[in-house]
């Protein structure tokens, strides 16, 4: 709780404000403490006195055009500087519609401490400002924190608060014959036995035992102004306050939760792993990678770090295709390496793809002759990942096309089709089906894999099918920069080392359009409509594409607005790039008429009629095309059919 502007011990944040009246009416003025972190990022570090500056405010990748003023005060002499919000500019509204609580609180008194706050952060531009909303928490998100903090040495709490939960749902009260039940069952299991393993006669304990025991530990010390013990009528309650909430899905959902972070977090240090998460912005990230590769003297621009992000979010399998030595296998060993996954950790493994590979057990295994399972080097990283799932792994197949994609992958390519969220795990199927090999049996893909193939493609090399392709971000390296001999552009001394990244940076947010956010749905719709668009264009020459296609790139759109780390109109021509017309290929006059009307579709407007060539290249030099990049390749893949009789997005 608290009022006014403080400073928060984190040096991207540049200072905290709590929501008040005036915040809520017109705007704020920014304390002389922490001017100074404001002016930074301000057009030429300072305000005049008497003058104005235009700013945007950044909040849910939405801008707001405002200002920050510098008040001429009469017998004031230092600056007053205030950031003024717009009315016009829907800020405000905004803003009085996030923050109800404290608004409610101010119509009764005009000063309240509240913990409804502002965290302000720089804009990648200047004169830009991030904000984070922090908005009030309902009686039962600080019930969830403070189940969540239970200290413990005994497993009693978590046995007392499971009893709580029937049939999936929650119940208000527990009797202690329920108790006594729900507890035998508890500590049948062993490794719950275990844990009161000095009990020797715990089996044979009745019910007044065992709720003794309770009373001496876990309900003495779970929160009173939540539990309420009634010893004359025999049982355990929740307080009214919370009683409230129990057939409320997402309280239920996050009261499990809970337990299972204390059955973690007391019977595992493995298992807590996976409760690491990253708490820097999205954008802070990929901009420290793209310092660190620069760093280390390589050219990349920011906006290919953030679309192989982006395509590694929506999807954890991506092939990287171009010539011969533009960076592919590099671009992900240092991307890689500065989310700290190295060789030296395994966290990053190249496994260079040979020609003879005709089958999977090079990579997942084989049974030799005394049909003993001899484990191949994906199955070995797939073992190390799936202890560590708070830690990415990356694998990249370099050279994948050496060898037929399908033929050796189609395991992988399988399974990662089955991926599903159980609570807020990612599982799929199992990768091994063979009775014999028992210690495989369980062995499937974890959430925190990362494939990543690298391919030239000539005539040594064989192309993908559409199984391979549909599956798959294929982002195309064809621009070189010559010259840029020495890294001039190095990044080093802009670093931040002291970015803990998890693997929830790069863990898939969306398995199926249901997972949308509501907040998401109607931004969802507008893309879809484009999508809709050029599949009807596809169908002529029964290139469409299908649910699957459609879901990744609505996937890719939404976790891009929702980290703002690309143009929207960019985000979509990489779409088209990676997604659409990699499958597109043929001699027939279908695929001729299919560029041809995609160029139109991605120029806006009606400009071949057929494949003219020299048409087409004069529009695009002489106009801002909305999806350059798409329209560029499409010029290539016309060319090949003018010139081969054979259109091709690889050659």
């Amino acid at each position: 709780m608290g009022r006014g502007w403080e400073k928060v011990d984190n040096p991207h944040i540049l200072g905290r404000k709590y929501v008040d009246k005036s915040l809520l009416q017109q705007g704020t003025t920014i304390p002389l403490y922490l001017v100074e972190s404001f002016l930074e990022n301000i057009s030429n570090n300072k305000i005049p006195l008497g003058t104005q500056v235009n700013v945007k405010i950044i909040i849910e990748n939405v801008k707001y055009d405002n200002n920050i003023r510098n008040v001429n005060r009469s017998k004031v002499n230092s600056d007053t500087i205030q950031l003024m919000f717009r009315k016009k500019s829907g800020i405000l509204d905004y803003l009085n519609d996030k923050f109800k609580y404290t608004a409610n609180l101010l119509q009764e008194n005009d000063k309240v401490e509240t913990d409804e706050y502002i965290d302000f952060y720089k804009g990648e531009e200047i004169n830009e400002f991030i904000c984070k909303l922090n908005t009030h928490k309902s009686s039962y998100e600080y019930f969830i924190d403070n189940i969540k903090s239970q200290k413990m040495n005994k497993s009693y709490k978590i046995a007392l608060l499971s009893c709580f939960i029937k049939d999936n749902k929650i119940a208000d009260s527990v009797t202690y014959d329920e108790i006594f039940d729900s507890l035998k069952i508890y500590y049948s299991n062993s490794k719950h036995r275990e844990d009161l393993r000095e009990i020797k006669d715990l089996e044979l304990w009745n019910k007044n035992k065992y709720i003794s025991k309770m009373k001496e530990t876990a309900m003495k010390y779970l929160p009173k102004e939540y539990f309420i013990q009634d010893n004359e009528n025999e049982q355990y309650s929740l307080s009214d306050d919370i009683k409230q909430y129990i057939e409320n899905p997402e309280f239920i959902q996050q009261f499990k939760n809970a337990i299972a972070f204390l059955e973690n977090k007391y019977f595992g240090e493995e298992n807590m792993k996976q409760l690491k998460v990253t708490s820097q912005f999205k954008k802070e990230i990929v901009d420290n990678i793209f310092k660190y590769i620069s760093s280390q003297g390589y050219e990349y621009s920011k906006e290919l770090i953030s679309n192989l992000y982006l395509s590694l979010k929506t999807k954890p399998f991506v092939i990287l295709a171009g010539i011969s030595g533009t960076g592919k296998s590099k671009i992900v060993r240092l991307f890689a390496e500065s989310l700290g996954a190295t060789v030296e950790n395994n966290q990053f493994n190249m496994i260079s793809v040979r020609p003879d590979w005709n089958d999977s057990t090079e990579l997942i295994g084989y049974k030799n002759l005394e049909s003993k399972f001899i484990k191949g080097k994906l199955t070995q990283i797939i073992e190390e990942a799936s202890q560590n799932l708070d830690k990415p792994y990356f694998v990249c197949l370099d050279e994948m096309n050496l060898a037929r994609v399908e033929y050796y992958l189609s395991d992988y390519l399988s399974v990662i089709e089955s991926r599903r969220k159980v609570d807020d795990k990612i599982v799929t199927d199992k990768l091994i089906y063979d009775s014999e090999i028992d210690e495989e049996e369980t062995l499937s893909l974890p959430e925190n894999l990362y494939i990543v193939g690298t391919v030239n493609m000539d005539d040594t090399t064989f192309q993908f099918s559409r199984k391979v392709l549909d599956r798959a971000n294929t982002i195309e390296f064809s621009e070189v920069n010559l010259e840029n001999l020495f890294g001039e552009n190095s990044e080093e001394d802009n670093l931040d080392e002291n970015i803990e990244v998890y693997n929830d940076f790069l863990k898939s947010t969306y398995l199926k359009t249901i997972d949308i956010e509501d907040e998401y749905r109607d931004y969802a719709i507008e893309i879809n409509k484009k999508i809709i668009d050029i599949n009807n264009i596809l169908k002529k020459s029964q290139k469409q594409f299908a649910y699957r296609v459609r879901d990744e790139i609505l996937f890719y759109m939404i976790e891009n607005k929702k980290a703002n780390l690309l143009d929207e109109n960019e985000a979509f021509d990489y779409q088209i790039m990676q997604k659409v017309l990699p499958t597109i290929s043929g001699s027939e006059n279908l695929v001729k008429e299919t560029l041809v009307n995609l160029f139109n579709f991605v120029c806006e407007k009606e400009i071949l009629n057929d494949s003219d060539i020299e048409e087409a290249e004069q529009f695009l030099n002489s106009q801002d095309i909305k999806y350059k990049k798409s329209a560029e390749k499409i010029i290539y893949m016309l060319k090949g059919y003018n010139y081969d009789g054979y259109a091709s997005y690889w050659y």
